[in-house]
């Protein structure tokens, strides 16, 4: 039996790696490496590359620390790998695009504007390291508006591996405390620690749910994306869709994130909107009765209810000064301060001494990056969003999911900067932009009507994949 198994496993890499006739060795190295990238993507295994310590106590600012994780060593695989194919097979070059010509002029004017900042950084390194970042983002969104690795199959190991995200964020709201995986790159958490996100309560602090995430809020993030692509996983199969968003809903919930709950609200709100979709009445309750049973049982109910009241009033009050305090540094410097500069130089502008991990980019997307690669990155970003936002509303009808998504990654970046300062934001947002260009290269009158009903993401075609 066993030898039977690995004979037929070895001829199924063999039928992968060597298919008769084609040669597409290292084609096929780029495609594994880069569905590795997206597997451990969910297993943030890092190193510190690059840390700036700038308190006499020798603590650190994590904004201010590059880390070089398990999976940009598979993405810089999967570049290389796709590299080499290339270059043996010229033909192929013909068959790549570099997509929408607007969306191409944003990313190149960002790396640009990104070389710039450093030399006006105070740390060339720290800054470099950023502009190398960006680069790798850009090199993954070419790869996916290219479909050299199908975003099927990308949804699925999404799915996945937020469904393992959302069993470990479970565990830790239940324990209010890491599980022990960090050797899995669980980050280590406690309700007495200082910087890691808490809810007051009269019975003492809960933690939220943080999966392997750096935030729950960046973790809340990626659930809603979630909900979209289960949606086309397993768009045929009702009960393995049923069970798996509901265990996202539940997860998503513990995160306790107003941004990412209200964004989702909005969001969903369009698209069954748009699509005119609705729940049978028997889902509808059964949902309901789950639900209600699961807050009830874990008492989130009655702290969902108070975080909608808005009743954490020092949280509000640092906000607010957050944001006052990143207006004030970007018009103080028009040209920015440098890439991954911004949580150094509010310093300047904050009266207060704070604990390291309060000093923090001002959040809001657009803030961040005109303090960062000043007034010139503001208007690109502006106009990105823009752009985008008037093209998918001229197929919101075709492409429901991708136009909200694209509102909702927008009310995100109102209120928070994960999307340009931290590694999973930055995936996140490249993601997301490049499923926009997918659907902004299509051209509809090649949407199907089965296309459309299914309600596949993006709902058009997508490019041939080079062979």
């Amino acid at each position: 039996m066993i030898s039977m198994f690995f004979s037929r496993f070895s001829h199924m890499v063999r039928e992968y790696f060597f298919p008769e006739g084609e040669q597409v060795f290292f084609k096929r190295w780029g495609e594994v490496a880069l569905m590795l990238f997206f597997v451990t993507l969910f297993i943030p295994l890092k190193l510190h590359a690059y840390e700036t310590l700038f308190f006499s106590s020798g603590d650190a600012n994590p904004y201010q620390t590059f880390f070089l994780y398990l999976s940009d060593l598979f993405l810089l695989g999967s570049f290389f790998a796709f590299s080499i194919h290339f270059f043996l097979h010229h033909e192929d070059v013909k068959n790549l695009t570099w997509g929408n010509r607007a969306i191409l002029f944003f990313w190149l004017l960002l790396l640009t504007l990104g070389e710039i900042s450093i030399f006006i950084s105070p740390d060339f390194t720290l800054s470099f390291l950023l502009v190398l970042r960006f680069l790798e983002c850009f090199f993954l969104y070419l790869v996916l508006i290219n479909n050299l690795v199908s975003l099927e199959k990308i949804f699925l190991i999404i799915v996945f591996g937020l469904l393992g995200e959302s069993v470990l964020g479970i565990c830790q709201y239940v324990l209010g405390s890491s599980v022990g995986l960090s050797f899995l790159g669980e980050p280590p958490l406690a309700k007495t620690m200082s910087g890691v996100a808490t809810l007051m309560t009269s019975g003492g602090k809960i933690l939220r749910a943080y999966g392997n995430f750096l935030h729950p809020n960046i973790f809340a993030a990626y659930l809603i994306f979630g909900f979209f692509a289960i949606k086309n996983v397993y768009r045929r199969a009702p009960y393995p869709y049923g069970i798996i968003t509901f265990i996202f809903f539940f997860a998503f919930l513990l995160t306790f994130s107003r941004t990412a709950f209200f964004a989702g609200l909005i969001g969903f709100g369009i698209y069954y909107y748009l699509t005119k979709r609705h729940l049978s009445l028997r889902t509808i309750l059964t949902m309901s009765t789950v639900l209600l049973i699961l807050l009830v049982s874990f008492n989130v109910g009655a702290l969902l209810f108070s975080r909608m009241k808005f009743d954490d009033h020092q949280a509000l009050q640092f906000r607010s000064q957050n944001f006052a305090d990143g207006v004030r540094l970007a018009l103080d410097h028009p040209l920015g301060v440098g890439l991954g500069e911004s949580s150094s130089a509010i310093q300047l502008v904050v009266p207060d001494k704070l604990s390291p991990w309060e000093y923090q980019p001002p959040h809001n997307l657009f803030l961040v990056v005109s303090s960062e690669i000043g007034l010139a990155g503001l208007a690109l970003f502006v106009f990105l969003f823009a752009y985008v936002f008037i093209h998918l509303y001229q197929r919101r009808k075709l492409s429901p999911q991708v136009f909200t998504l694209w509102i909702a990654l927008f009310l995100l970046s109102l209120t928070d900067h994960y999307f340009f300062s931290l590694y999973h934001g930055n995936i996140f947002f490249t993601v997301v932009l490049a499923i926009a260009a997918i659907t902004l290269q299509s051209n509809p009158d090649h949407v199907t009507a089965r296309a459309h009903q299914e309600e596949v993401l993006p709902e058009v075609s997508q490019p041939k994949s080079v062979s």
